[in-house]
């Protein structure tokens, strides 16, 4: 005679004996017919998910999980050593931050955003952002507000962010790309000296190196030299990074036309490492208003592993200034 299986409950009875009442969903309003539909397609498979439950348990394919073996032996066995003992201990359990009042509290916020009120959503969206302290959350946040053209919601929600989670550098390059784009430069210089100092060594070069580029679109040129002067001020002296931050700052005080100040940034950049090619290619684009800058790239061409790329460029420059 077969044995017989276990009843296995239902999702729903699962559900509602872990202390949730209803897991069905219901229309808000006949006037949403986009929520009535997510009801009824969620109440659909809710239903196929439970007959088919039923088919595999009549069948005898859903058969409960054994019994764990147990974590001492009996008396009369011999005593266990000490690394069995410990792998037998269970593992911890990890459980997910998902719970049903939030994973409730992401279908409003989304449900919000799609019957048109995005400013609902994202504050639903960031509540449960600050709740969860999940970093996908806070970006979906974010990006509901950029969607909804708010640069001061999604810059609210990045501050929000890196409060929750100081530690995340994925919070800090938002709200750093955020106050550029929103062009708040006045509260720029902390956070952009923090993002370079949290790069590792051998990367903050290059994004030192980066910095006029990434600056580029501001309109404030002033300004954005002086938040950069502020944000390298540590950098001007170390080995590792004074050639590409008096570049940077030199480019930056070019687009602001301020050219002796970019030349003496320059001069003094080509002096500390003769054989850099970022302070020659500043100072091919400063041989207009600035001409001196042409001794530059003379002293850098009449060294013998100067890059080729180098010498055609200079020859495309003075092509340019028909000086061929």
């Amino acid at each position: 005679m077969r044995e017989q299986s276990r009843t296995i409950p239902k999702p729903s009875e699962r559900i509602r004996s872990a202390g949730l009442r209803d897991v069905r969903i219901e229309p808000v309003d006949e006037g949403y017919a986009l929520q009535a539909d997510f009801a009824f397609e969620f109440n659909a498979r809710l239903e196929e998910a439970e007959r088919r439950i039923e088919v595999l348990s009549d069948r005898g394919e859903l058969k409960p999980a054994p019994a764990a073996a147990p974590a001492t032996a009996p008396a009369s066995a011999p005593a266990a050593s000490a690394s069995g003992a410990a792998a037998a201990e269970p593992a911890p359990v990890n459980n997910s931050w998902l719970d049903a009042p939030m994973f409730y509290e992401l279908l409003l916020g989304e449900m919000e955003i799609s019957t048109g009120h995005p400013a609902d959503g994202f504050d639903v969206m960031l509540d449960a952002a600050r709740r969860a302290r999940d970093g996908a959350v806070f970006q979906r946040a974010i990006e509901i507000a950029v969607q909804g053209r708010s640069g001061d919601r999604a810059l609210a929600a990045a501050k929000a962010w890196r409060q929750s989670l100081p530690q995340s550098i994925e919070a800090l390059r938002t709200q750093v790309q955020l106050l550029v784009a929103t062009e708040k430069l006045d509260e720029l210089a902390g956070p952009l000296k923090e993002l370079i100092e949290r790069q590792p060594e051998a990367e903050r070069s290059p994004v030192i190196a980066g910095l006029p580029r990434f600056l580029a679109g501001v309109h404030d040129k002033a300004q954005a030299l002086s938040v950069s002067q502020t944000a390298l001020a540590a950098y001007l002296d170390a080995p590792a990074t004074r050639t590409a931050a008096r570049t940077s700052l030199g480019r930056l005080a070019a687009a602001a036309q301020q050219s002796d100040l970019a030349m003496g940034y320059l001069q003094q950049a080509h002096r500390d490492d003769p054989a850099a090619a970022g302070p020659v290619l500043l100072a091919l684009d400063l041989m207009g208003p600035k001409p001196e800058a042409e001794a530059v790239v003379k002293d850098y061409l009449a060294r013998p592993d100067a890059l080729t790329a180098l010498r055609l460029a200079y020859v495309q420059s003075l092509e340019q200034r028909q000086r061929l």
